[in-house]
């Protein structure tokens, strides 16, 4: 009788340790989730993705893991959205080295390759690279700023009068300028590199 007794205080005491870890787990697991999610509607979806991983460190979550992923793919696209445009600030910005036609077909045709890679994103996950990316793209500011781009290859090309290759640089210049003024970068963009 003793030894039952023995053995039933025993499993008693090993379900409330054993409970007590449990429940300190999900806690802690639970306590993570919200922090990564307050990241989240603060725009901070780095340290979110950082969070929702230890999140996951400690426990699996189907919830959680295609939140994870999901914000992934989020920051991926952001990184690409702001790698295209601090590239076509970088070249635009190079017109004070354009000093002949074939510097500046050079300079356009660089940009140009880059607003094919912009135009090519695909906008339908609807997240904040794809608003900010559908935004660009309906400013009079991006019409003003391609068209300046082929209407320089198109005058250095057949000699245009009155149209000299720094002029028409620093024109394109202007216009990538006024085009992030109009479209500057979201919230989300901040936290990611």
């Amino acid at each position: 009788m003793r030894h039952l007794l023995k053995l039933v205080v025993s499993s008693m005491l090993l379900a409330i340790v054993l409970t007590s870890c449990i429940s300190s787990k999900d806690k802690e697991f639970n306590d993570l989730a919200a922090q990564a999610k307050a990241h989240e509607d603060n725009f901070d979806y780095q340290a979110a993705a950082d969070v929702y991983t230890k999140a996951l460190d400690i426990k699996e979550d189907p919830e959680v893991r295609t939140k994870l992923n999901n914000l992934n793919n989020e920051i991926e696209e952001i990184r690409g959205v702001k790698g295209i445009i601090n590239e076509i600030k970088t070249i635009s910005g190079a017109y004070k080295n354009v000093l002949s036609s074939e510097d500046l077909l050079s300079l356009c045709e660089k940009l140009t390759k880059l607003v094919s890679q912009l135009e090519a994103l695909d906008t339908s996950s609807g997240g904040s690279a794809a608003n900010y990316i559908d935004k660009l793209k309906a400013s009079t500011y991006y019409f003003s700023f391609t068209s300046s781009i082929e209407s320089a290859q198109i005058y250095q090309t057949v000699g245009g009068a009155g149209h000299d290759a720094f002029t028409d640089a620093k024109a394109i210049d202007d216009e990538v300028t006024a085009l992030l003024s109009d479209v500057s970068f979201p919230p989300s963009f901040a936290s990611i590199n």
